[in-house]
């Protein structure tokens, strides 16, 4: 008996779920601070190219190879005003784990480089805690506490003519009280295909999460709460960007806010608690969400018999009766978003339980038409 292809379809759809990250085992997971005092003091590392690649430069281990990375590893690292470890024009592939950087410019400095894994580190008090520059692409960042930094992680290309950044993965870190931004991502137009998953964002100064000109990223599982400003700010043209299954709460102002001229991105089955002064009783002074003039996004999914929105605190709990027959979990009347747009969440959520498989399978078409930009760049 062959098994048709929709069937292998929805059990890959299984797979994804099944593998979601629990956001409250990483939110109070150990910081396990002796790790670092056993750790080994070194000074600065700068490594300009691959031939520097050995142990004079730090390297305790590796071929570069996929399967055999080059490693650095086990240092606790002061930059003393420079960056803590500085990787530059590199093809091999690096994995750097288990290292405390501080008091640097950046933590991590990730510039013209690819094919870096940045595994269980801890970097603080940093300008950067993790830097990513410059034609960059293929890194990875994940299971790494990040506090104190003025700006957790921060990804930049120079300027619209820059060589493209693309492939970063911010992936189940612990970013706390930055200074100023969470995560950024200046993208000048030439930063693509950048996922922010699974990752606690806490008590920025600014901004939890800041895009800016960049396009067909993924933001998704995320838990960002109490920053000064915005939770998610989205600013000038950002376009195809999928924001699904994130909790923002305790913004200072909107828990989303999307400037002008951003487009095509789709945002639905996100829960907003408390942002821009909201409380349990709704108040059309204190909207959580906003969209800007010349911008068209999708603030709900759509379907039979109807789509999904975005749970609202405010709004679900404005009174027991709003889920009208059938109760069917979707609150009957939409929730009008702050914006020159007049853009509205047609299916707000009554409650916050996530709805995975609509959000898995988002994923992984955006996923596959990742790499098929990918493939298509690469050829050209």
């Amino acid at each position: 008996m062959k098994i048709s292809g929709l069937v292998f379809l929805l059990l890959g759809i299984i797979l994804i779920v099944s593998s979601s990250v629990n956001l409250a085992q990483l939110e109070y997971v150990s910081e396990n601070r002796d790790l670092y005092r056993s750790l080994t003091s070194h000074a600065p590392i700068f490594i300009q190219d691959d031939s520097q690649f050995d142990p004079a430069h730090g390297v305790t281990g590796g071929s570069g190879t996929q399967s055999d990375p080059y490693v650095i590893e086990n240092y606790t690292i002061d930059g003393n005003g420079t960056a803590a470890i500085y990787i530059f024009n590199t093809t091999k592939y690096l994995l750097i784990r288990s290292c405390e950087v501080y008091n640097g410019s950046s933590g991590i400095r990730i510039e013209k480089a690819k094919n870096v894994i940045v595994e269980n580190v801890s970097a603080h008090d940093n300008t950067y805690g993790v830097f990513v520059y410059n034609a960059t692409y293929d890194v990875t960042i994940t299971d790494s506490l990040l506090e104190n930094n003025r700006n957790g992680v921060y990804i930049r290309a120079p300027s619209d003519t820059s060589p493209e950044i693309y492939n970063i993965t911010v992936d189940c870190n612990r970013i706390f009280n930055s200074g100023d931004f969470g995560v950024m991502i200046e993208g000048y137009s030439v930063v693509h295909n950048v996922s922010i998953t699974n990752n606690v964002i806490a008590t920025s100064g600014s901004y939890g999460l800041y895009i800016y000109w960049t396009d067909h990223d993924i933001i998704s599982g995320n838990s960002i709460r109490g920053s000064a400003k915005y939770g998610i700010y989205i600013y000038y043209r950002v376009s195809n960007v999928l924001i699904t299954d994130n909790t923002v709460s305790s913004s200072g102002g909107y828990g989303i806010y999307i400037s002008n001229y951003c487009g095509n991105s789709w945002i639905y089955n996100n829960s907003f608690y408390y942002n821009n002064g909201a409380t349990d009783t709704y108040d059309p002074a204190h909207v959580q969400g906003y969209e800007g003039y010349y911008s068209h996004n999708y603030w709900n999914t759509s379907g039979t018999p109807h789509g999904y929105g975005n749970f609202w605190n405010d709004w679900a709990n404005n009174n027991n009766s709003n889920d009208q027959s059938p109760q069917d979990g979707i609150v009957d009347w939409p929730y009008v978003l702050d914006g020159d747009t007049g853009a509205k969440d047609y299916y707000p959520l009554k409650n916050s339980t996530p709805i995975p498989e609509l959000s898995s399978l988002l994923v992984l078409m955006f996923s596959v038409l990742f790499v098929g930009v990918i493939l298509r760049r690469r050829k050209h």
